[in-house]
């Protein structure tokens, strides 16, 4: 019982109210709030350990993504999804970087499930089938496979099994499909050289290979009478969040419905979260990725197929979220606040404004206007970071006339949130620096850095995906290089925006080392990436044509 602290968002508190027992059994406290604002406000001062936000409806998604922002990385939310159209799915995962989504399925949330969710996040102890079976006495199956050909002989033992415990016959052939996916996508796309790179992931996937013992993949599965749950494990922890997203968005567009390819885990991922009710992956970054499926298997299949699919992903690596000390009793009094009506201010703002106390901040200095230098060619004059607001600048760009115009315009807004911002253009397989913005550290050696589009860097593997996102600083290689001409310090971390044009990567926006600690809020990033996109598009489409 580690006491952890629940903010449940929902604007329905009757309809979520199963969900406190089993919280509050795992003895973490559960508070309720239908204020939005309020609850971004004790999320961005950490009064709460984790959040839990009510998703009924297209509308909501906007308000899980406040909360997202003001959260940040310092406070886990979880959405719990209602609706099962495509667009929420896509803009939670894509736009907001939801981790964690709930879906509710025909008798609301499953309360099982959002507790074992939360008590993850709490204790950090992710990986294991256990947490998602009841029951003492539970045959768990262990199976190693070493080959491609063990494929085969997993899915017979799967569908056996499930035969014998009284499974329907279409649940455990589908069963059997899904440990099929899953044990490819380990065998093909898992094992890596020793320089990082994909061993298999070229190959047509009836390949027959043999794995090294080290590349071996670790199978685990067993059934209550009512829960199927298989865990496929490897050894390499490869398997990265912004691909997964990147291939989900396309299937969930697509319908489910795009060409198999070589190379990628994304469609074996989505067939299996489709037949199930839950898909968890696991990942300790370089050590393993854990992907477990979970079904409840008591009904007919076109029941699991009809119900809503939860997704989960757990980083077993990530820091602690970073957390502001709150004394106990200033944690309680900004709780209890939620609970009783707060009059409006002689200013005439609403309630939701004042619900509960600021925690005390350092005044910021201004940000002086970066002077442009005589031999910085490109570079560009930043107006200081409280000239403009975010609404307004993505104003200026959705207006901009020029293609020119609106890249200048989204440097200077990043450079409102990182030290320095460089614009990149792809010219044939290179990203070439185009213009900056900031204060950059040395713009004629940054300019001499051309990056293949192919390469092992972050800016590179980020403007491959298509998705906005941040990246970690670099040791060493491409990325460091980049990073110590632009911002002097080879370990900055950034953000990456990659700017498509009619169905083809044309620029890249990469902001270096955050202001005040903070990145740029996800959803704010997102816009950021379709306003320049839509500009681009629309001014150069008569030369398109």
């Amino acid at each position: 019982m580690l006491g952890t602290s629940v903010l449940v968002v929902t604007a329905d508190a009757r309809a979520l109210r199963p969900l406190a027992p089993a919280l509050r059994a795992a003895g973490n406290e559960v508070v309720f709030t239908d204020r939005v604002d309020a609850a971004a406000e004790l999320a961005e001062a950490c009064a709460v350990d984790i959040v839990l936000v009510d998703v009924a409806g297209a509308a909501a998604v906007a308000d899980y993504g406040r909360v997202a922002d003001a959260a940040g990385e310092r406070v886990p939310l979880v959405a719990l999804c209602r609706p099962r159209d495509a667009a929420v799915w896509i803009d939670l995962l894509c736009l907001h970087g939801a981790t964690h989504v709930v879906a509710e399925r025909a008798g609301g949330f499953d309360a099982r499930e959002v507790a074992t969710t939360v008590e993850k996040i709490a204790r950090r102890d992710v990986f294991g089938i256990d947490k998602y079976l009841d029951g003492f006495g539970v045959d768990v199956h262990e199976r190693d496979l070493a080959s491609a050909d063990d494929r085969d002989d997993l899915v017979a033992m799967i569908v056996d099994t499930l035969a014998t415990i009284g499974a329907g016959r279409e649940v455990a052939a589908a069963m059997g499909q899904v440990a099929d996916e899953l044990a490819t996508n380990a065998i093909y796309n898992a094992p890596r050289d020793e320089h990082g790179r994909p061993r298999y992931a070229h190959l047509d996937r009836r390949a027959k290979i043999e794995l090294d013992p080290w590349e071996r993949v670790a199978v685990r599965f067993g059934c209550d009478g009512r829960r199927f749950v298989l865990s496929v494990a490897d050894g390499f922890g490869a398997l990265a969040v912004h691909r997964v997203r990147a291939r989900l968005r396309d299937c969930l567009r697509a319908g489910g419905s795009i060409e198999r390819k070589s190379g990628g885990a994304g469609l074996g991922l989505y067939t299996a979260w489709r037949s199930t009710h839950q898909l968890v992956v696991n990942v300790a970054p370089g050590q393993c990725t854990e992907v477990v499926a979970v079904a409840d298997i008591a009904g007919r299949m076109r029941g699991i197929r009809d119900a809503g699919h939860s997704l989960h992903w757990f980083d077993a690596a990530a820091a602690p979220p970073t957390s502001i000390e709150l004394s106990p009793e200033l944690r309680a009094e900004m709780r209890a606040r939620l609970a009783r009506p707060t009059p409006a201010s002689r200013s005439g703002r609403s309630p939701a404004h004042e619900v509960v106390p600021l925690v005390v901040r350092k005044p910021v200095a201004a940000v002086e206007p970066a002077v442009e230098g005589g031999d910085v060619s490109g570079q560009i004059v930043v107006f200081p970071q409280e000239t403009l607001g975010v609404d307004t600048m993505l104003g200026l760009i959705r207006g901009a006339a020029r293609r020119d115009t609106a890249i200048e315009l989204g440097l200077r807004f990043l450079s409102y949130c990182y030290e320095a911002a460089v614009a990149y253009e792809l010219r044939g397989r290179h990203l070439v620096p185009w213009i900056a913005a900031g204060r950059v550290h040395d713009w004629s050696a940054a300019r001499s850095l051309a990056v293949p589009i192919a390469a092992d860097c972050a800016l590179a593997r980020i403007a491959r995906s298509g998705l906005v996102d941040l990246c970690a600083p670099d040791d060493e290689g491409v990325g460091a290089a980049i990073a110590e001409a632009i911002v002097g310090d080879a370990r900055a971390p950034g953000c990456v925006v990659p700017v498509e044009a009619h169905g083809r990567l044309r620029y890249v926006l990469y902001g270096l080392a955050p202001r005040y600690g903070r990145p740029i809020a996800r959803r704010v990033r997102a816009r950021l990436q379709a306003e320049l996109a839509d500009v681009i598009a629309r001014v150069e489409r008569p030369a398109a044509a």
